[in-house]
């Protein structure tokens, strides 16, 4: 590998290019590539690491190595095993705790500096009974020897500190760095023409509401509770101007679908949508926009949303919380399709237009990018090899 002189090579390395985490990439390393650094992504074989590639390869120095999609551990500890033996690299950046274990194995004996950003929470689902209990005490002991963890929202670091004993020992290795978003993305946009033309495409009436999901189709992201909600509004002869369009992928998307289409009262008014590159282009098409989940690390929506002027409701759900705190977002009760109707039925009553529209500048200023890269910047700039 030509490596030019002066610029350091980060690797970084994803077991799973979900799209939390392809959104993060896509927000910071072009900025931190600014900085002279030149990067590595390491990444089991598929089509989104393809489509990966295909939207970043204009980023300078940028590099791209497949792993194995079979035995996908095994496969990719072998893979940035050989890279760090054979390249200079000087740091390893990890995305998700489950890709940082795999860089602590391939690691061991070569010493190469490893940073890891976690993007999600441990939960208690993902390791149930005794073989659950040991397999976390297994993986605490491995993240151990990751040199810094970096936990997106103090919801996600307390609940990693909850977990992982080793932290509230030894806390300068785990800091928290909130996720930021490229806010020049989301201003002067026009979301009372989009609105229309959005209506004229789905020939729906002037007077919808227009309510926007996005995500991934897994219960934590608490869809089905959007849907027992708009049931609720229904039953209570409301909400039959409103129509919901969701964006998005994930394991349970078929049931979700299937589930939505028995739900006759609601059926006709909700459209499932593939999955969008540029958000930007969507959200202004939305009175409102809906983040029902039950929890979250750090949601990047709701910021882009706000950053557009787009009125938000989300829940009271650990890292969403965080995000919706002090703004004009209204926030109900997770996991409650009681809360999350009311919520909605006070948006068609009440709608905070306005509020959110007057927002904008203090949001572009709260939630730029700008701050977490600077905050990056400065740990890479404290690892030496």
């Amino acid at each position: 590998m030509a490596n030019q002189p002066n610029r350091k090579r980060i690797v970084i390395v994803i077991s799973h290019l979900v799209g939390g985490i392809r959104t993060y990439l896509l927000y910071n390393i072009p900025t931190l590539i600014k900085y002279n650094y030149r990067f590595t992504f390491i990444a089991p074989s598929s089509e989104d690491f393809d489509k990966f590639k295909k939207d970043t390869q204009a980023w300078e120095g940028t590099e791209y190595v497949d792993a194995s999609p079979h035995n996908r551990s095994n496969g990719l500890r072998k893979v940035v095993r050989d890279y760090l033996k054979t390249n200079n690299v000087f740091l390893v950046h990890s995305q998700g705790l489950g890709s940082a274990v795999q860089v602590v194995i391939a690691n061991f004996g070569l010493t190469t500096p490893h940073l890891s950003t976690s993007h999600g929470l441990i939960v208690d689902r993902d390791f149930p009974g005794i073989k659950g209990y040991l397999k976390l005490k297994l993986a605490s002991m491995i993240l151990s020897r990751v040199d810094k963890i970096i936990t997106v929202s103090d919801d996600a670091r307390k609940n990693h500190a909850s977990r992982l004993r080793w932290i509230e020992k030894s806390p300068a290795k785990c800091e928290t760095i909130f996720n930021g978003i490229d806010t020049k993305k989301f201003v002067n946009r026009e979301p009372e023409k989009t609105k229309n033309h959005l209506k004229i495409q789905e020939g729906l009436n002037a007077d919808t509401f227009l309510i926007g999901y996005f995500g991934r189709f897994m219960p934590e992201k608490g869809f089905l509770i959007l849907v027992d909600a708009l049931e609720t509004l229904r039953k209570t002869n409301r909400g039959e101007h409103i129509q919901l369009f969701a964006y998005g992928a994930g394991d349970y998307i078929r049931e979700y679908k299937s589930e939505a289409a028995k739900r006759k009262l609601v059926c006709n008014q909700i459209v499932f949508k593939d999955l969008i590159s540029d958000i930007a282009l969507a959200l202004p098409k939305f009175d409102l926009i809906v983040v029902p989940s039950l929890w979250e690390a750090c949601p990047l929506l709701p910021m882009e949303a706000m950053c557009a002027g787009i009125p938000v409701l989300g829940t009271n759900a650990p890292g969403l919380r965080e995000v919706l705190s002090d703004t004009p977002s209204r926030i109900v009760s997770a996991n409650n399709s009681d809360s999350l109707a009311t919520g909605i039925g006070n948006a068609l009553d009440n709608p905070w237009i306005q509020e959110a529209q007057n927002f904008t500048e203090i949001a572009n200023s709260r939630f730029s990018v700008n701050h977490s890269v600077e905050s990056l910047n400065r740990i890479y700039s404290n690892f030496q090899k």
